[in-house]
């Protein structure tokens, strides 16, 4: 349920950025044939737009991200979904992240830099996975990767990790 909204608002995001890209190739389309000195010019002018417009599109995708994570609390249902990542690996490679910064190889699997609790010399050490189930279950998601890990946080401002099947809005 949480994951299918923010996909629809993702691929409604680019549908729209298409559409709208399509809208300016035409328009450079019909510049280049009606002025025929001005495909130069007219190329720069769509290359710029396609610049700006993509980086519009992406800060709207971000915003709408945050707007919709923000304070909404979720209750933890069940402990069976398990993330499985390590206690601890070796810092190898650095990978780019779409939206959301850069992140760490580990066995063919990527762990983002939001999920990383330290960082001592060649050793990184993940936020431990939510084992127990306490008396108050209410949790403030911080950070969803892939829609299948979450970081939440409780009350006491204590940071987990936790699969996205266990959780369920409150």
């Amino acid at each position: 349920m949480i994951i299918e909204k923010l996909r629809r608002d993702y691929y409604f995001s680019v549908f729209t950025f298409i559409l709208v890209e399509l809208l300016l190739i035409l328009a450079f389309l019909f510049v280049a044939i009606a002025y025929e000195g001005m495909f130069s010019q007219g190329l720069i002018v769509l290359s710029i737009g396609t610049l700006g417009f993509w980086i519009v599109t992406v800060y709207k995708i971000k915003d709408r991200y945050k707007k919709f994570m923000n304070h909404q609390k979720f209750r933890v249902v069940t402990l069976e979904n398990k993330i499985n990542y390590p206690t601890y690996f070796k810092k190898s490679m650095v990978v780019p992240l779409f939206l959301i910064g850069k992140g760490y190889m580990c066995k063919k699997t990527v762990i983002p830099k939001t999920f990383i609790s330290f960082i001592e010399g060649k050793l990184v050490y993940p936020i431990k996975e939510l084992e127990e189930l306490g008396e108050k279950n209410h949790y403030e998601i911080l950070y969803i990767y892939k829609g299948y890990a979450a970081l939440i946080q409780d009350e006491s401002k204590k940071r987990y990790l936790i699969h996205m099947d266990n959780l369920e809005p409150i």
